[in-house]
């Protein structure tokens, strides 16, 4: 499906609903907290790797946004009916000091908590706990939000980052109240 993106046209509008490989936004799992962020929409940029960037849009005029430009970004509302009007492929939330979010995401997430049971552990006692845990636009990856802030900055490591500065984050509304692992 991936390889398919980057034989289409050069105009990618809509590329992820032409071709199944996003799943939908539902803003009502969006949690109330986020509301007040700084959002964006974004649109699906095939790669030749057969990646696919997510660059941050705004919704009023497609022009690409910088995470170093807060002021520049977009209200939920906006962003929503921006989405809502079928010309962008999915949104994302701004990371940036003092806006007090944190992010978590994890690519491949079944492969990482199934080798890794302490993630799995960690991730179940935070859902556990009302905290909020969504799918990744592609559904193989997963987010996390939690307000608040990190001492030290960002970190990766290897399909796992967190991030509460300098980076913005997809977000689905996908919200998963469970982590089902399939170990085979």
């Amino acid at each position: 499906m991936i390889e398919e993106l980057g034989q289409q046209q050069t105009n990618y509008q809509d590329v992820t609903r032409r071709t199944g490989w996003a799943i939908g936004v539902n803003f009502a799992n969006i949690p109330a907290w986020m509301h007040d962020k700084k959002f964006c929409v974004w649109t699906a940029e095939p790669r030749e790797n057969g990646k696919v960037n997510k660059a941050p849009r705004h919704p009023n005029g497609g022009w690409r946004l910088s995470v170093k430009e807060p002021d520049q970004w977009a209200t939920f509302d906006q962003v929503k009916q921006a989405y809502c009007s079928g010309k962008f492929d999915g949104i994302g939330v701004l990371l940036t000091s003092g806006y007090g979010i944190v992010g978590v995401d994890i690519d491949e997430w079944e492969s990482l908590v199934v080798d890794n049971f302490d993630v799995f552990d960690a991730l179940e006692k935070f859902i556990q706990q009302g905290g909020y845990v969504e799918r990744s636009p592609s559904g193989t990856g997963l987010r996390a939000f939690v307000k608040g802030h990190l001492e030290g900055g960002g970190q990766k490591s290897g399909g796992f980052e967190i991030y509460d500065d300098g980076r913005f984050l997809t977000v689905t509304g996908q919200q998963l109240e469970a982590l089902n692992v399939s170990t085979n």
